[in-house]
């Protein structure tokens, strides 16, 4: 009988012997040289960990944060230290190229579905524009003798590009998924740090005034702190004493996050672009977002 601890082994190819088509080869480079164009997080090996450790107490699953994230795109720099040379890594998430939906394999009684959600793309340069490997990470629901389960899988989807003569092909194989291993989870351990962000009360007793934000120049990328900021005005409260808002940016995103609904139930709000221009992602300006761990924990 086949064990099931075998499906997050090495041997095991969730998406199979999958060869990318050429269109998918195409859109998948395009991406892979993109990263810098995405929303970005920067955070040390220091605060990573910190962020990692609090998995283990989260109320959500895996699966669930992969197909509910509340930042689906964005790259995260990694540092050694914050000082200025300081070595940097990057993973950058994307969401997959892939076009199959669904992968499914059976093998002496365990059937598994497989569905790519993203694709992960590891530069050990921050300044590099060719990736060192790309992994695949999704779901997965295992089903034997009648019990079913669901887990995450990430598995090396393009072999690594730098030359790997001094190890062998198993050592290359372990090293390789323990990177997708990792990125996997750091892309996890992101997601519930920004769904778990921090309340701050900004309590103001002075008349408010309403300023148009300047243009972003795009020389230097915005920061914003992923908090949720509830303003409270005492002199403001009733709406007909509110000044209507005027709003010079023409799209802004919005992450994900729970609404809770009058009969006190909790719906999740998928992340998504506001504005004017909305429905042109062009005008969408990348984001640096700034996450305090220790305000996580």
């Amino acid at each position: 009988m086949t064990d099931i601890n075998q499906c997050i082994s090495p041997k095991f190819k969730p998406l199979g012997d999958i060869e990318l088509t050429q269109d998918e080869q195409v859109e998948q480079l395009e991406n892979s040289r993109n990263w810098k164009n995405l929303d970005r997080i920067e955070l040390t090996l220091e605060e990573l960990n910190l962020l990692i450790d609090n998995l283990s107490s989260m109320s959500y699953s895996g699966p669930d944060l992969l197909k509910n994230p509340a930042l689906p795109e964005f790259s995260l720099v990694i540092c050694v230290s914050r000082l200025p040379l300081a070595l940097r890594n990057v993973v950058s998430f994307r969401k997959t190229v892939i076009r199959q939906k669904e992968f499914i394999q059976s093998k002496e009684g365990l059937n598994i579905s497989s569905i790519p959600i993203l694709d992960a793309f590891f530069y050990p340069d921050h300044q590099g524009k060719v990736p060192d490997a790309t992994f695949s990470i999704g779901c997965s629901v295992l089903e034997l003798d009648g019990n079913v389960s669901e887990i995450n899988y990430s598995s090396v989807l393009v072999k690594p590009y730098p030359n790997y003569e001094m190890m062998t092909d198993e050592e290359m194989t372990l090293d390789m998924h323990e990177r997708a291993w990792k990125s996997k989870l750091l892309y996890l351990a992101i997601q519930c740090a920004l769904i778990n962000r921090p309340t701050v009360f900004s309590i103001s007793t002075d008349n408010v005034v309403v300023k148009i934000p300047r243009k972003h120049s795009g020389k230097s990328r915005r920061k914003i702190k992923a908090i949720k900021v509830l303003r409270i005005n005492p002199k403001h409260l009733s709406s007909e004493s509110q000044e209507p808002k005027k709003i010079g940016c023409p799209c802004w995103g919005v992450m994900g996050y729970y609404r809770t609904t009058k009969s006190n139930k909790q719906v999740w709000v998928k992340p998504h672009l506001k504005g004017k221009h909305r429905d042109n992602p062009n005008t969408y300006q990348a984001k640096q977002y700034v996450i305090q761990a220790g305000d996580m924990q």
